[in-house]
């Protein structure tokens, strides 16, 4: 990328522009900037380093909200504390309510059995806003971005080497187009065991991790808005507020990645993205938020939405989590020509995975020899 380009979208760009505006994956993140809770140890350290990314790269580093992260849980359920990474607990209600008051848990009745952890280090990003800004950096610098393609498979040379992919478009499905590269880099989250793609989900097994979040104008309902992340694992919502006012609250079990992520959740195999369903896991989420934050200001954008019967207040998106079997990152050479990059926290590792990556590939595409091309591979 061009240190010169101006990263912040102001190039005339629409969100019509299919080059520019990221999809439904980049819109559905949380885009919380952490390494709370995330094991084993060698994980959390790497997440740690992604957080220091963005708080160095010349590009990115004024794009974080270093707001904090409060997070509540069932008393004793922390394990025993990482003293490489900040932590301020456990702390009582009135303390977090303190460091957070936009929090209010004096009715409710769990508060005895639970108590607060705070991580000043913390924070999120807009997720739309930098995706489109580095993706008008990346034009200007010659990268093209091709919206409304199926891969068919890849293409490979009379060696066997990966050599480019084969695609159709959305406006004409019966013309396979064909493009060569040096190199094909998949990066395509939950997609990236697609048996087109060359790998398959028996080398590439990808838990499924369904996740929603619901979007609400909250500063013309809430007396306190938000100040910092809020996650509270006892009610089991976590939200935060963007920087134009808009409350960001995610419902159901957190996923943070790491050797603890489940596999598959039964209740979690399908979600359904109806209009009528998004209204009702939006109202959910709500309802759940309404638990832990200033209750008098959602309870009456509730009752809004209900004498108005206007879903419009809200917004829903829904998405597949990109998280392998084991919850940790799968990044290097699958054999010569692929290269897969699948990883969740996606946000919080992309730009030191961007950087480790982009060195991989270019040492990759500079080896003389097949032998000297194994040192940069891995087996998956």
């Amino acid at each position: 990328l061009d240190k010169s380009t101006n990263l912040l979208p102001k190039t005339g760009a629409t969100d019509e522009d299919d080059d520019i505006y990221p999809g439904v994956a980049t819109s559905s993140s949380f885009a919380w900037l952490n390494a709370n809770d995330k094991f084993p140890l060698s994980y959390m350290q790497l997440n740690q380093l992604g957080m220091e990314m963005w708080h160095r790269h010349e590009m990115l580093k004024e794009y974080p909200v270093w707001s904090g992260a409060l997070i509540r849980k069932e008393k004793q359920d922390l394990r025993e504390k990482n003293s490489r990474y900040v932590c301020v607990g456990p702390l009582g209600r009135d303390d977090a309510m303190c460091l957070e008051p936009g929090i209010d848990l004096k009715n409710d009745p769990a508060d005895k059995s639970s108590e607060f952890y705070f991580y000043p280090e913390e924070g999120f990003i807009e997720p739309i806003e930098v995706v489109k800004g580095l993706r008008v950096s990346a034009k200007g610098n010659g990268a093209n971005f091709i919206g409304g393609v199926e891969i068919e498979s890849l293409m490979r040379n009379k060696d066997g080497k990966v050599a480019g992919v084969k695609y159709t478009t959305t406006s004409d499905n019966s013309n396979i187009i064909r493009a060569t590269a040096d190199l094909v880099i998949i990066a395509c989250g939950a997609n990236s065991a697609s048996p087109a793609l060359g790998i398959g989900s028996e080398k590439l097994p990808l838990a499924k991790q369904p996740g929603a979040l619901t979007y609400v104008s909250s500063d013309n309902y809430l007396k306190q808005p938000l100040k910092r992340i809020f996650v509270d694992t006892i009610n089991q919502t976590h939200m935060l507020r963007r920087s134009d006012g808009t409350l960001v609250i995610g419902g159901g079990k957190l996923i943070v990645g790491g050797s603890d992520s489940d596999e598959d959740s039964p209740e979690d195999k399908h979600i359904d993205t109806s209009e009528e369903a998004d209204s009702t896991i939006a109202k959910e989420m709500i309802t759940a938020a309404i638990k832990s934050i200033s209750p008098d200001g959602l309870e009456s954008f509730m009752e809004s939405c209900s004498e108005n019967d206007d879903d419009k207040s809200f917004r829903v998106t829904t998405a597949n989590r990109p998280i392998s079997a084991d919850g940790l990152p799968v990044v290097g050479l699958v054999e010569e020509g692929l290269y897969v990059a699948v990883t969740h926290s996606g946000i919080t590792l992309a730009p030191l995975i961007g950087e480790l990556a982009s060195f991989e590939i270019e040492e990759s595409l500079n080896a003389k020899s097949s032998e000297e091309h194994e040192r940069y591979g891995f087996q998956i």
